[in-house]
């Protein structure tokens, strides 16, 4: 690894003097290389990541950074670029690696990114670049995450650096959870609160953050590890993602985490004794009575019944759709003022990605989550049903949810894709090399 730190602290510093303020930026990016070297290229990468998927403290993912672009999208081409980087120098290195395969997964994706590059390409997505940049950055992100992670090296350095996304993620639900009680208008600048409503706390205790799309990926991962194997921190982790989902107050959210949640479930309960089973299942209906019969489950009933009689946000959004509808069309407007002046609206989900890719690319996207939760089944580990579960999670949210419309969103869905397709792969190498030492033996 020592010879990838070299190889990256000489050619970062190249690359930054092409940009604007090259002083600034020089010093900066010397600052980021001493640290690749001190502590590896993965710290690095997930720090840009959080940015990314905006949990990164006191930093509004959608605010404009340097030159222009959200802080969303700076964070998002830091880390992809540190990603190239460090594969580059471990091929160049020698390092051992998994040998790369074109499977269904990463075909799929490779499609959706050549489709949306050339659906893009036919409109104006400079004139939104915040609109064009997520539907770009999910498949993007799923290619640089699955060729980063070919590496053996690679997944070695990320258990290095995962406490550091553990305790970020954990700070910000913490934060998130204090703030919805109004008493800390700190800690709603940690999380990038933009706006409140109605929530759990009363008025104003619904916090809106872009990084909360993107914490739902990490709050059901959390949940998965605490199936796993049980332990005190675990399992203060886990409440800690679902109390901070709760408080969001959203009845699609809602809905969605829990049938990722009923997959772990599903899974657990395969994987004990009878009576164990037995047991877990009982506990698990009545904690579905407790939720039905809390606020929760009173708030989620009452959406449905709103939408079977025209009213509420479920008549609210149903209303947007119409008024979507008539600009819908096989391949899609692209990004550009007509799209905004269309009716893009950030509280649907895939009528957005109709709307701007057109129906191939809306199938094309819900296909590759399919797929990608049919691999992660097939991994048969824990860890390929914790991103089993993920993928339960955004088919669920997809009617209603712009989680792959936005940018921390579409990064956070981007990576569980390149890490899904990296398992896959792994598992097929593991299976491979015991049939091997099988037959020697024999």
């Amino acid at each position: 690894m020592g010879l990838a730190a070299l190889a990256i602290a000489l050619l970062v510093p190249v690359a930054v003097g092409t940009q604007s303020m090259p002083a600034l930026g020089a010093l900066g990016m010397l600052t980021i290389t001493v640290g690749i070297v001190v502590f590896g290229a993965e710290v690095w990468i997930c720090l840009a990541g959080l940015v990314a998927l905006g949990l990164f403290p006191f930093i509004d993912p959608l605010g404009v950074a340097a030159g222009n672009a959200p802080y969303w999208l700076f964070g998002f081409a830091l880390a992809g670029g540190l990603m190239v980087a460090t594969f580059v120098a471990r091929t160049l290195a020698g390092e051992s690696m998994v040998r790369p395969q074109l499977g269904v997964l990463l075909g799929l994706t490779a499609a959706l990114f050549l489709y949306t590059f050339v659906i893009l390409s036919q409109s104006s997505p400079l004139e939104v670049p915040t609109l064009a940049a997520p539907f770009i950055a999910l498949p993007l992100g799923a290619l640089l995450t699955f060729m980063w992670l070919l590496h053996d090296e690679a997944l070695v350095q990320v258990q290095r650096a995962l406490p550091v996304v553990i305790v970020a993620a954990s700070a910000w639900a913490f934060m998130y959870v204090v703030g919805s009680t109004g008493q800390c208008s700190a800690c709603q600048q940690w999380v990038g609160t933009y706006g409140t409503n109605a929530g759990l706390f009363g008025a104003e205790s619904r916090l809106y953050t872009w990084g909360q799309e993107a914490f739902l990926v990490l709050a059901v991962l959390a949940v998965a590890r605490a199936l796993y194997r049980p332990s005190t921190l675990w399992t203060t982790i886990a409440c800690l993602g679902m109390a901070c989902t709760v408080l969001q107050n959203s009845r699609a959210q809602d809905v969605a985490v829990f049938g990722g949640l009923l997959v772990l479930l599903i899974w657990r309960l395969s994987t004990m004794r009878a009576v164990a089973r037995l047991m877990t299942a009982a506990l698990g209906v009545l904690a579905f009575y407790a939720v039905l019969s809390s606020s929760v489950g009173e708030h989620i009933v009452n959406g449905y019944q709103g939408l079977s009689q025209g009213s509420g946000t479920g008549a609210y959004r149903l209303g947007l759709l119409s008024d979507l509808r008539q600009d819908f069309s096989m391949l899609g407007l692209g990004v550009s003022q007509r799209t905004v002046d269309a009716g893009y609206n950030v509280d649907l989900g895939i009528p957005n990605t109709v709307l701007i890719l057109g129906w191939v690319g809306a199938v094309l996207q819900t296909v590759i989550l399919c797929v990608a939760f049919i691999r992660s089944l097939l991994v048969r580990s824990a860890t390929g049903v914790a991103f089993a579960a993920v993928m339960a999670m955004l088919l669920l949210s997809r009617p209603s949810l712009p989680i792959l419309e936005t940018g921390p969103g579409s990064a956070a869905t981007g990576v569980a894709l390149g890490i899904t397709a990296s398992l896959y792969v792994r598992a097929k190498r593991r299976a491979a090399l015991h049939v091997i030492t099988k037959v020697r033996v024999t």
